[in-house]
């Protein structure tokens, strides 16, 4: 098995767009399959109006989004999530959430040294799985799997203003590289967008 120590996977990702959880899957299953394994860097890239939609009622979102399409693209998506063990259920989802909390605490975690692995699964399976409101703090902090002391300080964090400014400034460098494109993911120069099948995203790996 190979490890490429000194490279990394940007992965461009936006918590309202499945197939960016199904985009990671398949680039880790593309990794087990040729044996280069390397670290996902996730980086959040939200839609160009992000605020416009949060509290819209998810059907109204669908159909003005997808409009015919709308239940052939839940279905492709449930295909898709199918082949990794995940159910997913759309009928749960109730209004479209504001994700800036759940963004937010991924960089937490990411500027303290954790990997945020566990926590992007956990917050697509809340949202898309289980129909819970990713904006609620109370949400998010029952997927971590950290103490008491731990999750009191991530809510400190999530109560104050610390790291919007952040968040903003590596949203923007992210959409430089990925224009706005999710789910994108780039290693060095190369670059491929969209949940590629496993084999594609194989290519990316090949040194």
């Amino acid at each position: 098995m190979t490890n490429m120590k000194n490279n990394f996977i940007a992965l461009a990702f936006d918590f309202l767009n499945p197939w960016c959880w199904m985009g990671e899957k398949r680039l880790r299953q593309a990794m087990a399959k040729t044996g280069v394994i390397l670290p996902i860097d996730y980086q959040a890239c939200r839609s160009a109006h992000p605020k416009a939609q949060i509290g819209m009622d998810y059907r109204t979102y669908r159909e003005n989004r997808f409009g015919s399409q709308a239940k052939t693209y839940e279905e492709a998506l449930s295909l898709a999530a199918a082949e990794f063990g995940i159910s997913l259920d759309f009928s749960r989802i109730t209004t479209m959430p504001d994700t800036e909390p759940a963004l937010r605490l991924m960089q937490w975690q990411k500027g303290r040294g954790k990997c945020p692995r566990t926590l992007f699964d956990g917050i697509y399976q809340a949202h898309f799985c289980e129909g819970k409101d990713i904006s609620d703090p109370a949400s998010l902090l029952a997927l971590l799997k950290q103490d008491a002391e731990e999750r009191q300080m991530a809510m400190n964090f999530l109560r104050s203003e610390d790291g919007v400014e952040d968040l903003v400034k590596a949203e923007r460098e992210t959409i430089a590289w990925c224009g706005r494109l999710t789910p994108g993911m780039k290693l060095g120069e190369t670059l491929i967008s969209g949940a590629q099948p496993s084999e594609i995203l194989a290519t990316l790996l090949k040194p």
